[in-house]
């Protein structure tokens, strides 16, 4: 079982394929795929990891698992229901607790955070090269020559890379951004992570400006790019 997988079964523990669809804006065919281990979508992989985070912060708070659904559902009809998705795609758990009326203490909010940014990060790229140990594994000989690290930006990125970069620049003027290619299991599957550091501010601070740039652009600009690009804290 693929991390990934070991994640959609917690988050199906409290809703069925076909709610898991309607609240991350997919398919129930994508999330049957996704259950039989085929490789996500980088805007549904960040949606699942932080929809576990939701999830796990609900159960801690003592929701029960369908008080959590029915609160899930119902804020996904309300008038403003496409936000809970927005946040859930964009890696925010903070904000996507906020859509059920769940604020969380400071430390909480830290927590939730982290889960949401860091799952998308760091467990996207184990789960990619786990998946790929295991086809190496398999075969005998990996299933492409992997570049030497650090891994270039590949070609076809380079324009989204730059889109992206220039939006958060022209966002937050002052911002440090470094790069980071997470390469993926087969050719032409690389994520590119732009990791913000703000001078002046501390790492909480800085992922609420990263938080307000991805529901500023979401529209116009990340949802174009689908989590090609992805902009994280460092």
């Amino acid at each position: 079982m693929t991390p990934l997988q070991a994640h959609l079964k917690a988050v199906e523990e409290v809703l069925s394929p076909s709610d898991l669809a309607r609240i991350i804006a997919t398919t129930p065919e994508t999330v049957s795929r996704l259950r039989g281990g085929r490789p996500a979508r980088r805007g549904n992989e960040v949606a699942i990891l932080t929809l576990h985070a939701v999830l796990d912060q609900l159960r801690a708070a003592g929701v029960e698992p369908a008080a959590a659904r029915d609160a899930l559902l119902s804020r996904l009809c309300a008038p403003d229901g496409q936000r809970l998705t927005q946040a859930l795609r964009g890696g925010n758990a903070t904000e996507a607790l906020a859509t059920l009326g769940v604020v969380l203490t400071p430390s909480h909010a830290g927590a939730a955070d982290a889960d949401a940014n860091d799952l998308a990060a760091d467990m996207a790229f184990d789960a990619r090269m786990a998946v790929a140990e295991a086809m190496a594994a398999a075969s005998g000989a990996r299933a492409f020559p992997p570049p030497e690290p650090p891994w270039p930006v590949p070609a076809r990125l380079s324009a989204a890379r730059d889109a992206v970069r220039a939006a958060f620049l022209e966002f937050q003027p002052g911002a440090e951004i470094e790069e980071r290619v997470n390469p993926g299991q087969r050719p032409d599957d690389e994520q590119v992570l732009l990791l913000v550091g703000i001078p002046g501010l501390g790492r909480d601070q800085v992922r609420e400006q990263v938080a307000d740039f991805r529901e500023a652009r979401w529209h116009d600009l990340l949802h174009e790019v689908d989590g090609d690009v992805v902009v994280v804290t460092r």
